[in-house]
């Protein structure tokens, strides 16, 4: 012991020690930078997660209203060209519901006359004229029903395969250039 205490005898002013306090002094400043560090780079973090949350949830209602507003358009156009198919058929139904009614009154017209020769003459004569405008009108509908244009849905083979190819609409990457800058620590 008394070794020791003969060669620490102004051990305070001694290099070694000075050099093991200055050692000791930068460690713990690198530790107290270190913790720091380590919260920013915690709070960073959170940051850039609710950031990229935003950015998903802000994408996605984009991306909700642009197929609302796209289906919203195809909807209106099915309506808008359905309802023109409808009034076209109830114009030919009509056509045809009138056509029938004055079949059915020259029908009539010839019954009657069954029994007299001349009145079946002059029915016949009568009706042959308002017979070829009923027929006229028959082949009229006839050939505009075979105009009524049909309609259906044809997926949009681009729209559909950007789901079919990937089901991601983005991606979570790591970003090299972004977050807190740590400098290196010397021992």
């Amino acid at each position: 012991m008394e070794v020791i205490a003969d060669v620490s005898k102004g051990y305070r002013n001694n290099t070694e020690y000075k050099q093991h306090a200055l050692n000791l002094k930068k460690i713990t400043e690198a530790i107290s930078k270190t913790k720091q560090d380590v919260s920013s780079k915690a709070v960073a973090i959170e940051d850039a997660k609710e950031h990229s949350v935003k950015q998903v949830r802000t994408f996605q209602a984009e991306l909700i209203d642009g197929i609302n507003k796209s289906t919203d358009a195809i909807l209106t156009q099915i309506e808008t060209k359905t309802e023109a198919t409808h009034m076209l058929l109830s114009n030919l139904k009509t056509t045809s519901k009138t056509a029938e009614l004055e079949a059915q009154s020259m029908a009539n017209v010839i019954e009657r006359s069954q029994e007299n020769d001349i009145l079946l003459f002059i029915a016949t004569h009568q009706t042959k004229e308002k017979l070829n405008q009923v027929s006229r009108k028959i082949k009229d509908v006839e050939n505009a029903l075979k105009d009524v244009p049909q309609y259906s849905f044809t997926e949009n083979i681009e729209v559909k395969s950007l789901f079919q190819n990937s089901t991601d609409i983005g991606q979570y990457k790591e970003d090299l250039h972004a977050g807190v800058k740590i400098d290196e620590h010397s021992e």
